[in-house]
C-alpha cells in the first residue's frame, strides 16, 4: 500500500479498547475520554532523555534520509553537494553572477515552484548560498530546537497542555484486551474518522529502541524521515533539493517542531499495539472537543461508530441490554463477539 493508502486504512480502522462501564458513557454521550500524557499507563512514555548527556547528529541523519529519499548511494550524494557548491561559487566568482543564479533556478524550478520569474528575481542572494553550509546550518538550527524544548525546564509543565487520544488497528491483540477492556469482560469500538474533522491531527505512533547508545538519533530519525519526505515531494530529483536548501525554501522555521512530535515516538517494547494517536494542545479552538473540569472529550457522531466487538468474558445480560439500547438510540453498528478458538482470538458475529 502507498501511504495514502496506508493513512486511509488508518483512520477508516480505528479501534478503541474499553471497559463496559466506560462504554456505556460513549455511546450515551457520543464522546471518547482523551488523556494528558503525564496520565498515560506508561509512565516513560512522552519521557526523553536529557539532550545535554547525548550527541544529536541530524546532519548525518539528514543525510541517511536523502540517501534513502532519492535512493543515491552516500558517494552520490557527496558528490552532489560539492558540484552543487563548485557551480555556486562559479556563479559567485562572476560579476553578474548572482543574475546567472537566478537564471538557474529558473531553470532548475520552471513551473513547479514560481508562478513568474519576478519571483526569482526577487530572491536575496548572499555567500551562504552553497548546500553543504546551507544544509549543516539548517540541521544545526533543527537540532537546536529540539533540545530547547526538550530541555525546557518548564517541558513536564508544558505537558499538561496537551492531549492524546490511543487507538489502534488491531482488534485481536490479547495484551490488549486483557490490559484496556478490563479483562476481556469489555468491548472494542471501532471508528470510521476518514471523514471526522479530527482526521488531520490523527498520527501514527513511531516505535523506537531508547536503549540504543545513540538514542536521540534513533528517536529523532522517524521525525526527520516525515519531515524530510514532506519537504522534498516536489522535488524529484537530489539537485533540485540542494537548490532548494540554497535560497531558504525549507528552513526550519517553516514546520512545528513542537511537543506534538514527542507525543507520538513510543518505546518499541510497546511495537505491538500498533498505535496511532489524536494528539492536540488545550489552547487550539476545536469545535468537535468537550471539555469538563479536569479531562477533555472526543466528540462523534453516530455514524462514525461503525462496529462493537465484545469480549470473550463479556456478560450475555449486558450484551443483550447493549444492543436494545443502541438499535433504539439509531446506532447503525455490526455487532461482533471475541471467542477463544483453539487458543487463538478470532472475531465473530455476535448472534445474541
Amino acid at each position: 500500500m502507498t501511504d495514502d493508502e496506508k493513512r486511509k486504512f488508518m483512520l477508516k480502522n480505528s479501534y478503541k479498547y474499553m471497559s463496559l462501564d466506560i462504554f456505556k458513557q460513549v455511546i450515551q454521550n457520543q464522546t471518547v475520554r482523551i488523556t494528558c500524557p503525564l496520565d498515560f499507563n506508561d509512565p516513560f512514555d512522552s519521557l526523553h532523555p536529557n539532550v545535554e548527556s547525548h550527541h544529536i547528529s541530524s546532519v548525518d541523519t539528514v543525510r541517511e534520509m536523502l540517501i534513502e529519499h532519492y535512493n543515491v548511494t552516500e558517494e552520490e550524494l557527496e558528490k552532489a553537494i560539492v558540484e552543487s557548491d563548485e557551480k555556486i561559487d562559479e556563479y559567485m566568482a562572476d560579476f553578474d553572477g548572482e543574475q546567472k543564479i537566478r537564471e538557474a533556478f529558473t531553470e532548475a524550478f520552471k513551473d513547479e515552484v514560481f508562478s513568474d520569474v519576478s519571483e526569482v528575481k526577487a530572491i536575496p542572494l548572499n555567500e551562504n548560498l552553497f548546500p553543504k553550509q546551507k544544509l549543516t546550518k539548517w540541521c544545526q538550527d533543527f537540532d537546536n530546537r529540539c533540545k530547547k524544548i526538550l530541555n525546557n525546564s518548564d517541558y513536564y509543565e508544558d505537558l499538561k497542555n496537551w492531549r492524546a487520544l490511543s487507538l489502534t488497528c488491531d482488534p485481536k491483540e490479547v495484551l490488549m484486551w486483557s490490559h484496556y477492556a478490563d479483562e476481556h469482560k469489555g468491548v472494542v469500538c471501532k471508528f470510521d474518522f476518514s471523514s471526522h474533522e479530527a482526521n488531520n491531527a490523527i498520527h501514527k505512533v513511531n516505535y523506537v529502541d531508547v536503549k540504543e547508545s545513540d538514542s536521540l538519533k534513533t528517536i529523532f530519525k522517524p521525525f526527520v524521515k516525515a519531515w524530510l519526505k514532506s519537504s522534498t515531494t516536489k522535488y524529484e530529483s537530489l539537485n533540485k533539493f540542494l537548490y532548494s536548501i540554497c535560497h531558504n525554501f525549507y528552513e526550519v522555521g517553516e514546520f512545528d517542531i513542537s511537543l506534538k512530535q514527542f507525543l507520538i515516538i513510543k518505546n518499541m517494547i510497546w511495537h505491538k499495539e500498533k498505535e496511532h494517536r489524536f494528539v492536540y494542545h488545550i489552547n487550539d479552538k476545536l469545535d468537535y472537543i468537550s471539555h469538563s473540569i479536569d479531562m477533555d472529550f472526543l466528540k462523534f457522531e453516530k455514524e462514525h461508530l461503525k462496529e462493537v466487538v465484545f469480549g470473550i468474558k463479556t456478560d450475555e445480560d449486558e450484551i443483550l441490554k447493549i444492543k436494545k439500547y443502541m438499535n433504539k438510540q439509531g446506532f447503525n453498528v455490526d455487532f461482533k463477539k471475541a471467542i477463544n478458538e483453539n487458543c487463538q482470538l478470532k472475531i465473530i458475529d455476535c448472534d445474541l
